[in-house]
């Protein structure tokens, strides 16, 4: 028997990044939750706003991106 495949936030993205605009083609009525789409897809991303942390002692910098 072989194992189920692991999916992860990654692959999910990646399915609607690959297929979001045909889908809205055969579905428009769903283009009213574009946004939380596109936030959805930008989550985790730094480009999309991050905060920045900085260890008082070795001054080292950590960049964490919004979730």
């Amino acid at each position: 028997m072989t194992a189920a495949p692991s999916f992860t936030l990654d692959h999910f993205k990646q399915i609607f990044r690959d297929h979001w605009q045909s889908f809205l083609c055969e579905y428009p009525e769903f283009e009213r939750v574009r946004g939380v789409i596109e936030k959805m897809l930008g989550c985790g991303d730094p480009a999309q706003g991050y905060s920045e942390y900085q260890c008082p002692h070795c001054h080292e910098r950590r960049v964490v991106p919004f979730s």
